[in-house]
């Protein structure tokens, strides 16, 4: 509908309508044949994909898991404990990706961090702006120390936010000179959901492991 026809064009259509995002009732009461363009028409599939992640952020997480399945196949070979084959657990990395995902076919690559036993990158993902490899190896072995001391019944993002961002800024450490190496070292990935929110779903025991042979890699 909108490959030849914009809301914005209809004198019916609200000002706030500016999203382009209808529901079918909408289009019907908002469609005038009057207001089509006369431009010849583009498909967009980066408008596509913004439609289609827009209602998969809408979408019942229990339905967006039971969706997602079929595409988490190869993520459960590489799960080396029940823990990682479990439904618990495969729910909570699905929810920790929903706000990112355009195609449910996404949904494999982006968790398969969390199923593997080790992730294979390079120290080089680590550094972060003009730190040297000695300076974040420190940095790492700080967020290590502080995690460490938090119980394992207390492993939860706010709480560790809180502990970690708490220390820093109390005494004055830029964040993401410590942040950075910790997201890293727990996905081994550029981009990915932020290091509490990943640690969590990981647990205490992953999580510390992680970070300490991001360590050894320095």
């Amino acid at each position: 509908m909108l490959l030849g026809w914009h809301p914005s064009a209809s004198a019916k259509t609200p000002k706030e309508k500016t999203d382009e995002i209808l529901s079918l009732d909408e289009m019907v009461g908002y469609f005038d044949y009057k207001d089509m363009g006369i431009s010849p028409a583009v498909f967009d599939i980066e408008k596509l994909d913004y439609f289609n992640g827009y209602y998969i952020r809408r979408m019942s997480l229990e339905k967006l898991v039971k969706l997602c399945l079929p595409f988490m196949g190869e993520n459960l070979k590489l799960a080396g404990n029940l823990k990682k084959q479990s439904d618990d657990y495969i729910k909570k990395t699905i929810a920790l990706e929903q706000e990112r995902l355009k195609k449910l076919s996404e949904i494999g690559e982006l968790t398969e961090f969390f199923f593997k036993d080790e992730l294979d990158y390079g120290a080089e993902l680590l550094i972060w702006k003009k730190l040297d490899a000695k300076q974040v190896k420190e940095n790492l072995q700080v967020i290590y120390d502080l995690l460490e001391k938090i119980k394992a019944g207390d492993w939860l993002k706010e709480i560790m936010e809180k502990d970690v961002i708490g220390y820093l800024k109390q005494k004055e450490l830029k964040l993401g000179d410590y942040l950075w190496p910790a997201r890293a070292a727990l996905t081994g990935l550029k981009a990915s959901p932020g290091p509490f929110e990943v640690a969590e779903v990981l647990g205490k025991e992953e999580s510390l492991k992680r970070i300490n042979l991001a360590v050894k890699k320095l």
